[in-house]
């Protein structure tokens, strides 16, 4: 999904699956843990879902502009709400209930009731398959990045607060798309403002 890392966009998706029991067994016995699973599996299935008509899938991205004016949580709590508004508008049947990896709820939300699940990946099938379509679209966005912003590496780390991007933040300081609000991005904006832009 991308909460914790210090650079790039947040990703989040929403599934919906009607009915379970028709899976395929494969398919289902993949599904794990999205950190359990290296890229290729990870890409795998989430082309897959593509192929099961049983799957309903939603994708959000959040940039990092909008990270950095309203905020990390906030930014999740829109991105659920843009899943879930575009899950609705594609089944005819009411969506009740929604699944929410974490132990926070989306606040003054009407449209279906929540349960929030703390490590749902490791027990929810559902949170578990959109935890990996939303690790693999990330993956791809920061894979991208790494063209454009070469110094950092970001095809390595994904932006995460690995020792290898802290390094390369101590060495170039922070670029646009990294985010301003999250330590220590933001040492970097309070010192002398030095981004590197491209």
């Amino acid at each position: 999904m991308g909460r914790g890392p210090l650079a790039g966009p947040l990703v989040t998706n929403g599934v919906l699956i009607r009915p379970f029991s028709t899976l395929p067994k494969k398919f289902v016995s993949l599904v794990k843990d999205s950190k359990k699973l290296n890229a290729k599996q990870r890409e795998y299935i989430t082309k897959m879902v593509k192929e099961l008509p049983q799957i309903v899938s939603s994708t959000s991205v959040i940039s990092v502009e909008t990270i950095n004016k309203i905020g990390i949580e906030k930014s999740i709590f829109m991105s659920f709400q843009n899943n879930i508004k575009k899950i609705k508008s594609k089944v005819k049947t009411p969506v009740n209930l929604l699944l929410i990896d974490g132990n926070k709820i989306i606040p003054n939300f009407q449209l279906a009731d929540q349960k929030s699940i703390i490590k749902g990946d490791n027990k929810i099938f559902a949170i578990a398959l959109a935890s990996i379509i939303a690790k693999d679209t990330r993956d791809k966005i920061m894979i991208r990045y790494a063209k454009q912003y070469q110094q950092y590496q970001f095809d390595v780390h994904k932006g995460y607060g690995t020792q290898l991007h802290f390094e390369l933040i101590k060495k170039y300081g922070p670029c646009a798309i990294h985010r301003k609000s999250f330590y220590p991005i933001s040492q970097y904006f309070l010192k002398d403002n030095n981004v590197q832009n491209n």
